[in-house]
């Protein structure tokens, strides 16, 4: 039996989407502002290491129950071939979690719509995100798009890309997602949760096996 997640139905998606361009960037700004790159020294040295570090985040918004949070992760790449390799749609199934497959819907720009599909034993966890790339400021917006199939009813973040001062990337990450109610998704949830902030992780491992080989 496979699990599938449900959204807004597909009539309301023409003004869902207004709705979603004009406010895609304040929210996503929102949440970028509360994740700037830690400031404690023992943070500082837990990325130093190498280490993944989390803030995780659980919070209701009227009948919406938000989950997610922010994450860092220091990449031993230059921030130039880590910001390329965001752009590249096709790469996200090595890059993301439990990724099965991703599909490039439409391409514009600096804006992009993609549609992920992620697994976990019979669960189906599937979804279109809006893409915005800052080329200047070197950030990856996205915000979920409502259709019939949407595992998430409401949802967004961004992938920050700045330089450590040694040569290699800091990758700051931030996601807010509802994935809806009931029984078979409140059993899901804490693992869907832990794929959120896994991201930068995953993120890591891809990327600097490619600019290993890419040195070779």
């Amino acid at each position: 039996m496979e699990v599938k997640g449900k959204c807004v139905s597909s009539s309301q998606a023409p003004r869902v989407f207004l709705w979603v361009a004009f406010f895609s960037v304040c929210a996503s700004s929102s949440l970028a502002q509360e994740g700037a790159t830690p400031s404690r020294g023992v943070d500082k040295q837990r990325l130093a290491r190498g280490e993944l570090l989390t803030r995780p985040v659980s919070e209701k918004r009227g009948s919406s129950l938000f989950i997610g949070g922010s994450a860092w992760q220091v990449i031993h790449c230059p921030p130039e071939l880590l910001w390329t390799a965001l752009h590249h749609t096709p790469r996200y199934r090595a890059m993301l979690p439990k990724m099965h497959a991703v599909k490039l819907l439409s391409s514009q720009g600096r804006l992009r719509i993609v549609e992920f599909q992620q697994r976990q034993g019979a669960f189906r966890f599937e979804y279109r995100l809006r893409l915005e790339f800052d080329e200047e400021e070197k950030v990856l917006f996205f915000r979920a798009l409502p259709y019939a199939e949407s595992a998430i009813r409401e949802g967004w973040g961004y992938f920050r890309v700045r330089p450590d001062g040694k040569g290699r990337s800091l990758l700051s990450y931030g996601i807010r997602a509802d994935i809806g109610r009931g029984l078979l998704v409140g059993l899901v949830r804490p693992v869907v949760h832990r794929w959120m902030l896994r991201v930068p992780s995953t993120v890591k491992s891809h990327v600097e096996s490619a600019c290993k080989a890419a040195k070779n």
